[in-house]
This record gives structure tokens, C-alpha cells and sequence, in this order.
């Protein structure tokens, strides 16, 4: 089967032996010897898929860490302990290896190392996450979840009640209109609208001001490229 690269958002590699590429991926992406926490599942002790993996992250040049205390339905406090591994180590990449459960307890790792509050800090967008995230990358064996693909994870609290997380803060991005108010005044009127009308989870934590959306001929809005200068130099 020929291994196949799809640079997407995220960028995907897929194919048989894929896994054993994965040090060469990492190394392109971090400084030369850095290290990596390994966010995997227990289960595929037996696989011989955790070896694997952490064979081709040290025949790389990277150090590597293991952190192996996930379970089904992954709490804060498993994503806690998880964090602060990777910031003993300094890890500069975190790669998750299983199902839905590893790769979301590996994703929010990444997302929060870079700053020491706990995952419950930003759970339904209470706050941004922080602007040093780490290089993330998972590696699902199961199908179903989608998670691999995704910005957003799914953890139990301390009272067993599943919460979000986002990957990305929710940014009002504005073209005004002619005869606008100035961008003080109106950023001040959206806020009050906001406040009375939409939950606080739903609200835009900033306002930006553009004079011109990008959008094609045909005048449709170009997402990806009103997103690219907000993610730029981030590996998410």
C-alpha cells in the first residue's frame, strides 16, 4: 500500500508503515533533540504499537517520555497529570497514540502545557488558550471519533460531568459597513449586544476590525484565509 501525505488542516499521512515515520515528522517540526511526550493508550501495550512509535521518535534524535494513565472517557485530572509530565520534561511535541480517549488527553495537553493553569481553566471557552502551545500530533487506531481531526476534546470533570474544550477562542472578525461607527464605539455596542444575548461560552472573547473579508470572485467568504493570520507559526 503507497503511504500517502495530505497537507491539509491538520496535515495528514496515512499508509502501511505510516507509524514508523513518525520520528522523521516530529524532527521536522521541533528543534534537534528535543523531547516528546508519548500520550498513549494501555491497551496497545500488546501491539507492539507504543515500542514502535517510541522506537522512531528516539531513532530520530528526540527524547521521549511516556505517559500511559488514560482510561475511557479521560478526565481533567488525567490531562493534569499529563501536563505536568510534559512540563518537567520541556516537551516541545506531544504525540497521542490510541483511540478518542488518548488523542483528546493528548490534544488538550498540548494546547495547555505552555502555561500552568489546569485543563478545567479553559473548559467551554471560560478562557483563551494560552499562545505557547507545544507541536501536536495524533495517531488514531480507531475509527469513529474523528478526533485526530478536530480542535475540540470531550473530559470529565471532578463530578463526572463531560465538558468541552475548544481549540480556538471565538473571534468576532468585523468588516464595517460605510458609515460605521469608529471601531471603538462599535466593538463597544457588539460587546453590549453579545452580553444580552448570547450565553458566555457563545460570546467572542476580542474584536478585530478589517477593512476588507477575503472572499472570491464570486463573493465567497475565504475562511481559511481570514483564520491563516491568527494561526500562523502555531502546529495544532
Amino acid at each position: 500500500m503507497t503511504t500517502i501525505t495530505l497537507d491539509r488542516v491538520p496535515r495528514i499521512v496515512q499508509g502501511a508503515g505510516a507509524l514508523g515515520t513518525i520520528g522523521a515528522v516530529v524532527a521536522d517540526l521541533v528543534p534537534s533533540g528535543s523531547a516528546v511526550l508519548l500520550v498513549a493508550d494501555p491497551g496497545l501495550r500488546g501491539t507492539g504499537m507504543i515500542d514502535t512509535a517510541r522506537a522512531a521518535l528516539v531513532q530520530a534524535g528526540l527524547g521521549v517520555a511516556l505517559f500511559e494513565d488514560v482510561k475511557s472517557d479521560p478526565t481533567m485530572a488525567q490531562v493534569d497529570a499529563a501536563g505536568e509530565q510534559a512540563r518537567r520534561e520541556k516537551a516541545m511535541a506531544v504525540v497521542s497514540l490510541g483511540g478518542g480517549s488518548a488523542l483528546d488527553v493528548g490534544k488538550t495537553v498540548a494546547a495547555i502545557c505552555g502555561a500552568s493553569p489546569g485543563a478545567s481553566h479553559y473548559a467551554l471557552c471560560a478562557n483563551a488558550f494560552p499562545k505557547s502551545t507545544v507541536v501536536n500530533l495524533c495517531v488514531p487506531t480507531t475509527s469513529g471519533t474523528g478526533s485526530e481531526t478536530t480542535r475540540t476534546a470531550v473530559l470529565a470533570d471532578a463530578e463526572h460531568a463531560k465538558i468541552w474544550l475548544w481549540g480556538e477562542e471565538i473571534k468576532a472578525v468585523i468588516e464595517p459597513a460605510e458609515g460605521a461607527p469608529e471601531a471603538a464605539e462599535l466593538e463597544a455596542q457588539l460587546r453590549a449586544f453579545a452580553e444580552k444575548n448570547l450565553a458566555s461560552y457563545k460570546r467572542p472573547k476580542s474584536y478585530d476590525f478589517i477593512a476588507e473579508m477575503p472572499r472570491d470572485p464570486n463573493g465567497k467568504l475565504y475562511k481559511r484565509r481570514l483564520r491563516e493570520p491568527y494561526w500562523e507559526g502555531r502546529a495544532l
